[in-house]
């Protein structure tokens, strides 16, 4: 029996095929130290390549881009290199060309007759504007500046608030203008959305003829020095099993492959389960003696991993791909599995609760199935309890209601049914999204006199003995690393240097002789 990854798995099937994959054999694999080095130097090729071949897009990257957000653009665009590949097949242009048509049929506002029905009405309002009070002087004199200066470039920012929601007509002003005032803010909402689109269009133009580049030029520098990263794994094996090598392949992995379990099946991206598919076709096209089987397991409620490209919906077209292949011998049988292990039945009734209605429940999984949770953990106590608030209630005010509800919670002597003891502080644990409110989440339980274990506001890289250690670390990995700057922080570091014996500080000076090789 063979247990590996995926990505194992198609490493093993490149280097056995590499003439019919169209990579040698003796790929090296990038770790992620190395992947990082080649894709800087990805970046420096291609930025020393644009403003030759696309000035303007090495400008508006130049402009928009400060520090390390370039490079982590560059990391984005790799990270979805297989859908930069589809959209860019016919070159950028090409595609840039779509882009455009798709944003003019998404905005069919004429910007031009907006902005000539906007200053209309603008000239309109105006002779309204006769009051001597503060609000009618002021915006009397914008409306008038605004109204001299149509033209392609005129900025109709003052029709909306900080926020981008379009501006209430304002008080002082005359009533009989407020019919008007809301002709302007459709038509410069219209304008708005025309303009949005306009910028989206440039911006994705830019990313597009950006990574044009970007993989043409990755590509060029995987193949002289003879590397793949992970992804290749995936997708040059997806490729090999699309080519009229297939056939070979399987027919040779055939004889190895018996039985295929498949594991987080919920978490598959669409390549890598046509390559299970391509290899497991075979176990239904002629099946063997003894049979093979295709095993999968997987809830697709958990599938949780859409960042890194798995897409729930190829969790159902598993399901369709074993339906439409079972024969009366070797029959597709699903095996449902809804007791919970680890779940209350006051957690698990709350689950089934929220999607027990029918729109939800699909949007969940799209199974026809309802959704019914048992538990091994019969009896156990637990209740849930949702707090409630208005939108617009403040974040104080929030952690204030939260706290007071803990508050009540220990002092009302309720006995955990686990335990048999009263719920005590130490019992709680506040989760929370995010890190941006946890202050105020802090200054709500110390003005309840509520103990709690305060803010973990450690940074790591902060510690000087951390950096330190993390300086001589990469000394010993690089024997191209600054000398000098290890001298300092082994000189700087006692720690680094203390040795419980003799032998300890042999250890360090092996380590100094031998830096770079091991």
């Amino acid at each position: 029996m063979q247990l590996s990854t995926i990505h194992s798995f198609c490493e093993q099937i490149l280097r056995a095929f590499p003439f019919e994959s169209g990579i040698t054999s003796t790929f090296t694999l990038l770790d992620e130290l190395a992947q990082a080095d080649l894709i800087a130097a990805t970046l420096d090729h291609v930025m020393r390549e644009l403003p030759h071949s696309a000035p303007t897009t090495f400008t508006a990257l130049c402009q928009r881009y400060k520090g390390g957000a370039l490079l982590n653009l560059v990391d984005d665009i790799l990270a979805q290199r297989s859908n930069f590949s589809t959209l860019l097949a016919a070159g950028p242009a090409a595609a840039i060309t779509q882009l455009e048509q798709a944003l003019r049929a998404a905005t069919p506002h004429d910007a031009t007759s907006a902005a000539s029905a906007l200053h209309a009405a603008v000239g309109q309002l105006l002779p309204l504007l006769t009051g001597s009070n503060k609000t009618t002087t002021e915006w009397r004199q914008k409306l008038q500046l605004l109204h001299s200066q149509q033209s392609a470039s005129t900025d109709y920012a003052l029709f909306f608030t900080k926020s981008g929601e379009p501006r209430a007509y304002q008080r002082g002003l005359p009533a009989e203008g407020a019919d008007l005032w809301a002709a302007i803010s459709t038509h410069a909402s219209a304008l708005q959305a025309q303009a949005l689109s306009v910028e989206q269009g440039n911006q994705t133009a830019m990313v597009l003829e950006l990574a044009h580049h970007v993989l043409a030029t990755y590509s060029v520098l995987k193949n002289q020095r003879n590397v793949a990263d992970f992804d290749d794994l995936i997708h040059l094996t997806h490729r090999l099993l699309q080519t009229h090598h297939a056939a070979w392949v399987r027919f040779k992995l055939d004889r190895r492959v018996r039985h295929l379990l498949l594991d987080e099946a919920q978490d598959t991206d669409r390549q890598q389960w046509a390559i299970i598919a391509a290899l497991a076709d075979e176990f239904f096209a002629a099946p063997g003696t003894p049979p093979r089987t295709l095993f999968t397991v997987g809830d697709i409620k958990q599938s949780i991993y859409r960042f890194r490209g798995s897409e729930p919906e190829v969790f159902s077209a598993m399901h369709q791909f074993m339906q439409q292949r079972q024969t009366a011998a070797h029959p597709a049988v699903a095996v449902p599995m809804n007791t919970s292990f680890r779940s209350a039945p006051a957690v698990l009734g709350f689950v089934d609760a929220c999607f027990a209605d029918p729109t939800l429940k699909h949007a969940l999984d799209g199974l026809p199935e309802a959704l019914v949770h048992h538990t091994t953990h019969l009896g156990a106590g637990g209740v849930v309890e949702l707090l409630t608030a208005a939108p617009e209630t403040s974040v104080r005010h929030l952690y204030n209601q939260l706290a007071q509800h803990l508050q009540q919670l220990v002092n009302s002597n309720t006995v955990l049914a686990t335990t048999g003891r009263h719920v005590d502080y130490g019992d709680v644990l506040v989760l929370m999204q995010a890190r941006t409110h946890v202050a105020e989440l802090a200054a709500a339980l110390n003005a309840h006199g509520i103990p709690h274990t305060g803010l973990d506001t450690l940074k790591l890289h902060d510690d000087p003995l951390v950096r330190d250690t993390l300086d001589v670390a990469e000394w010993l990995l690089n024997p191209d690393y600054d000398q000098a700057r290890f001298d300092r922080s082994y000189a700087c570091t006692p720690r680094l240097r203390v040795a419980a014996s003799e032998a300890d500080c042999n250890f360090y000076r092996v380590l100094a002789q031998n830096a770079g090789r091991l």
